[in-house]
């Protein structure tokens, strides 16, 4: 069968979705703003695929479906309802896999172990380069399957600062300013999950402010993008008098207005 070539634009005539990745550190919000997702029409209903225990943050309001998957495995099982359209998930438009930092560590520690079972000198303890190839297919595998999902996803991760080396050593000299604050995920990895999102953003908190900061392109040490120059252009605020790549206290019911307006969906 020849190939279909067609002209790229927003087909208004079939629901509008999104891939978008959100990294923070821990206590940030990053569950919270999963959440506000249901509130959301373009959204709703939203399925929280729990991968590291987080989604207690969300008991409260009663109003969203929830499954806890421990392993790679498990979560192929709810993508594959997803995209199948199950009928125990066909209203759901959003699905979040929430934590996909600990799902990556969990993984290598199970291979690690799985393999010193059957061989006495493997340490359980300890990974090494064969395990970490298993475990970067084995979640390159889903990361595919949840984009090609017919819904938006939205996978979270914890952030890594990478400081400047002391000089003369190869230890870190955390004294300094990150010179990088990146997606918490094996460094073989993350290229892959960058560029299969259409949106990485990073998600912060001020202490001085008491305010949260979306960051959605790349500023300072802060590596983010949005993709599109439509809707990247729409993902920003004026602060001090200068227009920054950032969204102050997002939820996703302004995000997707957002995206509304940068596509006229």
């Amino acid at each position: 069968m020849a190939p279909t070539i067609k002209k790229l634009s927003v087909n208004k005539e079939t629901p509008f979705t999104r891939r978008i990745l959100v990294s923070s550190e821990p206590g940030v919000g990053k569950t919270h703003l999963c959440g506000t997702a249901q509130d959301c029409a373009g959204m709703a209903d939203v399925l929280i695929c729990d991968l590291d225990g987080g989604s207690s943050t969300l008991l409260s309001r009663g109003d969203m479906a929830g499954v806890q998957a421990r392993t790679v495995a498990e979560v192929e099982q709810v993508l594959w309802l997803i995209a199948n359209r199950d009928k125990s998930v066909a209203t759901i438009k959003t699905v979040v896999l929430d934590g996909l930092s600990e799902l990556s560590r969990k993984e290598l520690a199970d291979s690690a172990n799985d393999a010193a079972k059957t061989n006495s000198r493997r340490d359980a303890n300890a990974n090494e380069l064969r395990d970490y190839m298993l475990v970067k297919n084995r979640m390159l595998r889903i990361l595919r399957m949840a984009r090609d999902l017919p819904v938006n996803v939205v996978i979270t991760t914890w952030v890594k600062k990478i400081f400047p080396m002391k000089p003369g050593t190869l230890q870190a000299d955390t004294t300094q300013q990150p010179t990088a604050i990146v997606p918490d995920i094996s460094e073989s990895l993350r290229p892959t999950l960058m560029g299969l999102v259409d949106d990485a953003w990073t998600y912060v908190y001020d202490d001085k402010t008491g305010r949260r900061y979306l960051y959605t392109a790349n500023l300072g040490p802060v590596s983010s993008k949005t993709r599109d120059s439509a809707v990247a252009a729409q993902m920003t605020t004026e602060i001090d008098g200068k227009v920054l790549p950032v969204i102050v206290d997002p939820t996703f019911p302004e995000i997707f207005a957002r995206y509304a307006k940068a596509y006229g969906v």
